[in-house]
């Protein structure tokens, strides 16, 4: 123990300038050996200390309500409580026996101060804790204390206003517990040559804790066998700017269906703009699986939170059918039926003030109802697809100029195309280069190719394809993830179909050929595909309903196969959020977010409802490409609403580790933005990660994130032969 070095020196520096001296006389020898007495002098006391005090001994149960040195001389079978600032407590070798299995062995009370514990061992019954510091407790200092069996090893309980503040715990062992250090509200604590052993949950937990440091921690043989938790070595919930350095996980096992194993676990983060976690220098080794879950040495996840709005939009004078967020998540795109149908918004989440969050860039007054706007994967081009006209115009391509300084300037018309009747969707192909129309009328699905740099307006959007068998009207398209498959919903018998487009075919009626189909029962108003393609959602008049696409079956009554299906008022509006984890629906009387679990064995269990909010008719709902925000836009006094769903982790970096020996993926992000990943080493995993790419995470679970912030490269992969 050398805490008191800093004080020593103070006082060695105070005595040898406390004469008048030249700043000459004090030479960096003379410094050298100063500081070097020092250290002699301060392990000298620390000892000395260790052996000096109140002396416990004949004693059960006891509560320390006096600052002071106390030291063990022999075992305690019960529970020790700290009520006091300034106590030293050395185990002097003992153990702490916790016979009741209902208490702590080491209690420390609320708010605190300058405790120190060491140098002995601490022994449970299975629940409760080995050290358990409560809210406000400051400069705690654990160290050489071994703990075994309890639910936690080490319990650092803080709040919000109370927190767990500058706590030092060193070359402790944890062992036979379910969770080794456990910390919730816990600011400025070292974790130093600490061990998490054959734990049942996860080795090192911290909960909605910012700026903590572990250091040659680790987590070792992690084992769970319950369905309804996750196997983890470090794990880091809600947190910031949390440094991982030199630290090991090995050997986590989850041995039971569901859930996943993970080496080091960053789920969300703490501050709207986090200074995100570290992990550099780190070694995640055999993290593996059995059963039906997932395994990944480290993995960045993205958290549910409770539907929180952050802007809203009242525009009294027009009712909004349809919302789309551009590629970058700066902006999106509305329209309606009113006044002014086309607007586009910048978004700026960062703005104290609620009113200064959404501002109107561009306001464009269109004569006919819009039901539908599709922003290009550039982020260029916005398409609109609107009810009929006398001009018959019911699709139009407009370029997107958002420095222009003319508001009028900002939404340029460049592409058009007549439509006998209605037009209910628009939306556009993976590359752009394609836009697919559904309406009301004869050949009610066409596939246009956008060919903006033809001199006439008329030439930009050439028809290629079409299909007229379908009889009904025609409310939802939607291209596939990849731009091979186009699925439609609207109010004929099949309502749900799925089309393969093919456009080297020479004929255009032969360049869609109907693949899959399955009635629903029900007028399907909107349909979505998950990100990987597999899934698709449908929503309708009385319910949502999601099918497996499997366009290699060879009957085609199997390629479309329902999974799952939960009843709904009427809903106008499905979306699927970019990892493929979860889906909003857009309903009369509310907007709701839904759980997809494909691997649940019964199909009732699949989707499931995790959060909702009571609106008016919502129109239409969508995620911006971070998934972290969702949109909604109907009826209602404040027509747009933004709520924050999801907390990504962000600003991260992931430096110079190495996964390997896993039955998962080596490194996986769900959500994620911003953040480094560089210089990792990959090795004996079925999935290292993607190499010389913007983002290692395009060859991942759940698919790329939409935004490509995030700077990977470079990262290696190492083969064993």
């Amino acid at each position: 123990m050398k805490f008191t070095k800093l004080s020593l020196l103070f006082f060695i520096l105070l005595a040898l300038f406390s004469t008048t001296v030249p700043k000459t006389f004090v030479t960096p020898q003379l410094g050298e050996r100063a500081i070097d007495l020092l250290i002699e002098i301060g392990d000298t006391l620390n000892e000395n200390r260790s052996s000096i005090g109140e002396v416990i001994t004949n004693a059960t149960s006891l509560t320390i309500t006096t600052s002071g040195n106390y030291i063990l001389g022999e075992n305690i079978n019960g529970t020790i409580i700290i009520d006091s600032n300034e106590v030293w407590l050395n185990l002097n070798g003992y153990t702490v026996y916790e016979l009741s299995g209902t208490s702590t062995g080491i209690i420390i009370n609320q708010d605190k101060t300058n405790i120190t514990v060491f140098n002995g061992y601490i022994k449970g019954q299975g629940s409760s804790n080995g050290i358990g510091a409560n809210q406000g407790t400051t400069a705690l200092k654990i160290e050489n204390v071994t703990i075994s069996e309890f639910e936690h090893g080490i319990y650092l309980d803080g709040t919000i206003g109370a927190e767990i503040k500058s706590c030092e715990i060193t070359d402790c062992t944890i062992y036979n517990c379910n969770k080794g250090i456990w910390g919730n509200y816990v600011i400025k604590a070292g974790f130093e040559n600490c061990e998490a052993k054959n734990c049942t949950e996860t080795g090192f937990e911290l909960r909605n804790s910012k700026y903590n440091i572990f250091k040659t921690c680790n987590a070792v043989e992690i084992e769970n066998n319950d369905s309804e938790k996750d196997a983890v070595g470090f794990y880091d919930y809600l947190g910031d700017t949390n440094i991982f350095i030199a630290c090991i996980a090995q050997d986590i096992t989850k041995i039971e269906n569901g859930y996943q194993s993970v080496g080091f676990l960053i789920t969300g983060t703490d501050e709207v703009q986090s200074s995100g976690d570290k992990i550099i220098n780190c070694l995640s080794n055999t993290i593996t699986f059995s059963g039906d879950g997932f395994a990944f040495g480290i993995l960045l996840e993205k958290i549910l939170l409770d539907l929180q709005e952050v802007a809203n939009e009242a525009l009294l004078s027009t009712t909004l059918k349809t919302v789309d967020w551009d590629p970058t998540g700066q902006y999106f795109a509305t329209g309606g039926m009113g006044t002014d149908e086309i607007r586009v918004f910048e978004f700026r989440p960062t703005e104290l003030n609620l009113a200064d969050r959404l501002i109107e860039v561009v306001t464009l007054d269109y004569p006919d109802q819009v039901n539908s706007v599709d922003w290009d994967h550039t982020g260029k081009y916005l398409a609109i697809g609107t009810s009929f006209s006398s001009t018959g115009t019911a699709v139009k391509i407009f370029q997107f100029k958002p420095t222009e300084n003319s508001v009028a300037d900002r939404l340029t018309e460049i592409a058009y195309v007549t439509h006998p009747d209605s037009i209910y969707d628009v939306d556009w192909n993976s590359t752009s280069q394609y836009l697919v129309i559904g309406g009301s009328s004869d050949n009610e699905i066409r596939v246009f190719e956008f060919k903006p740099t033809e001199a006439v307006i008329t030439d930009r959007l050439l028809e290629i394809t079409y299909d007229s068998s379908i009889t009904g009207t025609l409310y939802a398209t939607k291209w596939d993830p990849t731009g091979t498959y186009i699925a439609t919903g609207g109010t004929e018998q099949d309502e749900v179909r799925v089309f393969e487009f093919k456009p080297t075919e020479i004929l255009l009626a032969d360049r869609l050929e109907e693949i899959a189909n399955n009635n629903t029962n029900n007028i399907v108003q909107s349909v979505d595909w998950d990100p990987t393609g597999q899934y698709l959602a449908t929503a309708g008049e009385a319910e949502i309903k999601i099918f497996e696409f499997k366009p290699t079956e060879t009957v085609s009554a199997n390629r479309l196969v329902e999974v799952s299906s939960v009843i709904t008022d009427t809903t106008y509006s499905v979306h699927w959020d970019p990892s493929g984890k979860y889906i909003a629906t857009g309903e009369s009387s509310e907007i709701r977010v839904f759980k997809f679990m494909p691997t649940e064995m019964v199909s009732t269990n699949r989707l499931v409802e995790v959060d909702s909010i009571i609106t008016d008719t919502t129109y239409s709902v969508g995620w911006d490409p971070s998934g972290k925000y969702l949109t909604r836009v109907g009826a209602g006094t404040d027509e747009i609403r933004v709520f924050l769903s999801f907390s990504l982790p962000e600003n991260c970096v992931i430096l110079n580790n190495e996964i390997g020996n896993g039955s998962g993926i080596g490194i996986e992000g769900d959500g994620i933005n911003a953040n480094l990943i560089a210089k990792n080493i990959g090795y004996n995993n079925p999935r290292n990660f993607t190499t010389g790419m913007f983002n290692i995470f395009s060859d991942g679970l759940n698919g790329t994130p939409s935004l490509m912030q995030n700077i990977s490269v470079p990262n290696y992969v190492q083969y064993s032969y």
